[in-house]
Formats: C-alpha cells, sequence, structure tokens
C-alpha cells in the first residue's frame, strides 16, 4: 500500500486554494483503508505503515495551509472550509484503520487473556509454566487507553451528592471534571480490559465508566 505526497502541481497558493479531489487518489485511500483485513502480525504491520503514510499526506496538508492560516484574516474562513475538504478523505480513511486496528487489539488482549488462564491452568496442572505468547506488535507504534463518564443514576448521583459525599458540581454533570475523575479512577477498575463496556466509577454512586483503547505512534 502506498501513500501519495502531495501532488506537485498543488503545492502553489493558488493551487492549494482550489484544489479537488478530481483524479480521485484521496478517494482511492478510502478504498484502501476498506479492503484492510488484519488477521496476523504481517497484515498488522501492513496497516500500521498504512496508517504512517496517511499521517505523512495529513501532516503534509496542514503544514501546507499553516502559513495561509496565518495569513489570512476575512478570507481565513475559505481557507480553512479548502483544508477541511481535502483533509476529510485521508482522516476517513486513517479512522477506518484506526477502527480496525483497535478491534485487532481488542481480540488480541482477549486472545492473550485467555492464553495466560489456560497457561496458568496448565501450569497447575503438570507443574511446568509455559507463558502465553506475547501479542502481536510494531516498532514505534501501540495503543493508549482512554477513559471517559457515563451517567448510570442520576437519582443516585443526586443523593450522594447531597450528603456531602463530593462536591455538588457534579450534580449538573460537569463533562470537564466527570472525565477528569474517569480518568483518575479508571486505571483502579477492570474497565481496561474490555474496552468499550461499562463498569461502576469506584466511589461514586450513579456514574460509570467506559475505556477506550486509541493508536497512538507514528
Amino acid at each position: 500500500m502506498s501513500i501519495p505526497r502531495t501532488p506537485a502541481a498543488y503545492t502553489t497558493q493558488a493551487a492549494a486554494a482550489t484544489w479537488t479531489d478530481t483524479n480521485g487518489v484521496y478517494q482511492a485511500l478510502v478504498v484502501q483503508a476498506e479492503e484492510i483485513k488484519i488477521v496476523d502480525q504481517a497484515s498488522m504491520e501492513r496497516a500500521v505503515e498504512f496508517r504512517r503514510g496517511l499521517k505523512r499526506l495529513i501532516e503534509e496538508i496542514r503544514e501546507e495551509y499553516k502559513g495561509q492560516k496565518q495569513a489570512i484574516d476575512a478570507s481565513k474562513r475559505v481557507v480553512l472550509d479548502k483544508e477541511k475538504a481535502r483533509l476529510a478523505l485521508p482522516e476517513e480513511a486513517k479512522e477506518l484503520v484506526d477502527q480496525k486496528l483497535e478491534r485487532w487489539d481488542a481480540k488480541q488482549r482477549q486472545e492473550h487473556l485467555a492464553a495466560e488462564i489456560a497457561a496458568a491452568r496448565e501450569a497447575k496442572e503438570t507443574g511446568i509454566a509455559v507463558p502465553a505468547p506475547p501479542p502481536a506488535k510494531v516498532d514505534g507504534f501501540g495503543f493508549s487507553t482512554h477513559y471517559k463518564y457515563v451517567v448510570l443514576d442520576k437519582v443516585a448521583l443526586m443523593l450522594a451528592a447531597s450528603t456531602g459525599k463530593f462536591s455538588t458540581e457534579i450534580i449538573e454533570v460537569n463533562d470537564a471534571l466527570a472525565n477528569d475523575w474517569a480518568r483518575m479512577l479508571g486505571p483502579n477498575t477492570k474497565a481496561a480490559e474490555k474496552p468499550g463496556t461499562v463498569v461502576p466509577m469506584p466511589g461514586v454512586p450513579g456514574l460509570g465508566l467506559v475505556a477506550e483503547r486509541r493508536p497512538r505512534g507514528k
């Protein structure tokens, strides 16, 4: 899979301001992303390399428009709209790859956990410890875990706040505050073991939290 560099014909300010995907190069990126199937180490490496190319292209586009955005005032919105339109397909393609990598990561983690349980059972039965094989990895690439809050029971939340258990600010379900709590308390739960599954937020009746695994790296 190859990612085209920013076309030379579109590197001037005038061309960039009128850019359209007339040759379908960027649309092809979305098609390639849709066709990706991650089934083993090799296919994961290819997906990561494709994602790296998308990131390079997105960075080039952003850099190309950076000077224009800084210099333009009244007509800035026009440039931003052009940039947004040009970024849409590469970013859509990257999002598709990210989703597939996230699903692959979840599958790998589940399989690794099952293998660890099986290895522990076998070690107990035979006395021979055989470690479970590690999940697939790609150098310079990985996943980060992010936590966010979920309202489970607002009545329980209000009752707990009324007893002075914690700040009444949370009754308004302040996103920033509640997500700060989720990030602080999330690592103390098993949410990261099952991304996407809501678990109760420790010590905060009526609120839950959910973990998301996101690709990170070059």
